[in-house]
């Protein structure tokens, strides 16, 4: 269940788990299928508690939607 939720753009849900989990992986495969869909970026809010935690989510997303962009699937993962 909690999988389905976490790749439904449909479904909000908070995520919380241990270092190295996978939730950054998680956040960001969900921003992505959410920005190929049809939401807008404006549409979307992401929090989380620091600055540091923010630009980490924002470098992986950059680099995953890079890693797409120039074919290079198997990097995006």
């Amino acid at each position: 269940m909690i999988e389905t939720q976490i790749y439904n753009p449909g479904v909000s849900f908070a995520l919380s788990s241990s270092a190295g989990s996978g939730k950054t992986f998680a956040l960001t495969t969900r921003l992505i299928a959410m920005l190929l869909g049809d939401v807008k970026p404006s549409e979307i809010l992401v929090v989380t508690f620091t600055n540091l935690a923010a630009n980490d989510i924002r470098r992986k997303l950059f680099e995953r939607i890079f890693s797409l962009r120039i074919g290079n699937v198997k990097e995006a993962e």
